[in-house]
């Protein structure tokens, strides 16, 4: 070293503060690697792609985003299927779909009224992209929205939820003319399974996105549900041709998961039928009301027991009327 250069020591509260500075740069570009992962955009086709979500309950950890958001490219831009659940997460959607097509967004399609997939509109409409829903989904977010954003900031907290808020002017999916969608058509039940609920498919790569009316390995939700009306709906979706189907929820699947479908809900029918004629009570109803080729299916603790007493009390009321 040079005789005229002088070493300069540093005292230790000056190197806590720069490992104090060092901590926070690392934990800034930490979360934005997690914001990067959660938004990484996965081809299942050559014009279909997804932002897969966690398939999980809805957490802090996974910031709510828990459901699969697709993407469609046509010849006029790229179509999104589903919003997200907040502002922030909306945002992370469209700045992905744009970058991953190199293409301007032309509109969305909710297919549900479920907080995952439908809290994320008023971000696309701020942006002037067109929201579209089934009426009855757009008259439930109207109703319901609002409480569920309140839910939320209990849940993710104030900051993850900012600036998100109620959609207003959702058009109706019925509206869509052809030259709007391209080469996708919107399938609605012939009877209402769950309110609102509509599918999207793509005859060019034979994709379905199903919402929350297909699933595998994972349990559904059957609060407010027609099962028989969804067991119809299933068995008439066998009839199209199927190569590969985008849940709402889960592992992007193929079309055996029409049968695994149909399997949990005539097994959960039937398990909570048995019970009901041998006059057990609810409690103890859903207590009994495991079925263990099941029991590793994701949602399972979460879902699978409130499922036996939906269906318990819709039978009861069946009987009362």
């Amino acid at each position: 070293m040079n005789k005229d250069q002088k070493t300069k020591k540093i005292s230790l509260p000056e190197r806590r503060f720069a490992s104090l500075i060092l901590s926070i740069s690392l934990l800034i570009l930490t979360s934005f690697a997690l914001s990067e992962k959660q938004t990484i955009v996965t081809e299942v086709e050559s014009t279909v792609s997804v932002i897969q979500g966690a398939a999980e309950p809805v957490s802090k950890t996974n910031k709510g985003q828990t459901a699969n958001i697709g993407l469609i490219k046509t010849d006029a831009g790229v179509w999104v299927i589903n919003t997200g659940i907040s502002h922030r997460h909306a945002t992370q959607i469209i700045n992905a779909a744009r970058n991953h097509h190199d293409s301007k967004i032309v509109g969305t399609v909710i297919l549900q009224a479920e907080r995952e997939i439908a809290l994320g509109a008023d971000t696309f409409q701020q942006q002037r992209i067109p929201v579209y829903a089934h009426p009855k989904t757009r008259d439930l977010m109207h109703a319901g929205c609002d409480l569920c954003i309140d839910a939320l900031r209990e849940i993710l907290g104030e900051d993850e939820m900012s600036e998100t808020k109620t959609a207003t002017k959702i058009k109706d999916t019925r509206e869509l003319e052809i030259s709007d969608r391209g080469d996708f058509y919107v399938i609605e039940p012939k009877k209402s399974v769950l309110p609102g609920a509509i599918m999207v498919y793509h005859p060019k790569t034979k994709t379905l996105l199903s919402g929350n009316l297909i699933f595998e390995n994972l349990i559904p939700s059957i609060k407010n549900a027609d099962l028989s009306a969804w067991r119809t709906t299933l068995e008439d979706l066998k009839t199209l041709d199927i190569s590969t189907i985008i849940p709402t929820m889960g592992e992007v699947t193929s079309v055996l998961a029409i049968e695994a479908s149909l399997n949990y809900l005539r097994d959960l029918e039937n398990r909570t039928s048995k019970l009901y004629r041998d006059n057990t009570d609810l409690l103890s109803a859903t207590k009994l009301g495991h079925i263990e080729h099941y029991a590793k299916w994701k949602m399972y603790n979460d879902r699978h027991f409130n499922n036996v007493m939906y269906q318990y009390l819709h039978l009861e009321s069946k009987d009362l009327n």
